[in-house]
């Protein structure tokens, strides 16, 4: 996840200082995709690609073994491993299927998980 969280980091650094200098707002990742290839090259937007699903891929990684280990201990019974990891995986693989905006669904899913984790925070602190 360090690394992961690395490539994000270079990644928006490098967005943020290319497209800020154009003056060009990005709403969506096809569009970054795009103006990386314009603005910097191809081979620029293919690496942006791939930093992205290789990030994508670790953070889904651990987010399915987390679901995992998770489930096993609400339902303290012994479920096979497979089984486990195609149920964890159902949720995020109907969202993408759904054809929702990759963009949109990432959003919302970090407001549910903010505010869901926000209201579990102590009312003093």
């Amino acid at each position: 996840m360090i690394i992961a969280g690395v490539i994000n980091g270079i990644m928006l650094v490098v967005a943020s200082s290319t497209f800020h200098s154009h003056g060009i707002v990005i709403d969506d990742l096809t569009v970054a995709f795009k103006e990386f290839g314009h603005y910097i090259g191809p081979s620029a937007a293919i690496l942006f690609g791939i930093g992205l699903l290789s990030a994508g891929l670790s953070s889904s990684s651990v987010g399915t073994l987390a679901g995992d280990i998770i489930m096993q201990g609400y339902i303290r019974k012994r479920i096979p491993v497979f089984l486990r990891r195609i149920v964890s995986m159902i949720p995020p693989l109907a969202i993408v299927i759904s054809g929702v905006n990759a963009t949109y669904a990432l959003v919302m899913s970090q407001v549910v998980l903010f505010y869901r984790s926000a209201s579990r925070l102590p009312l003093s602190l």
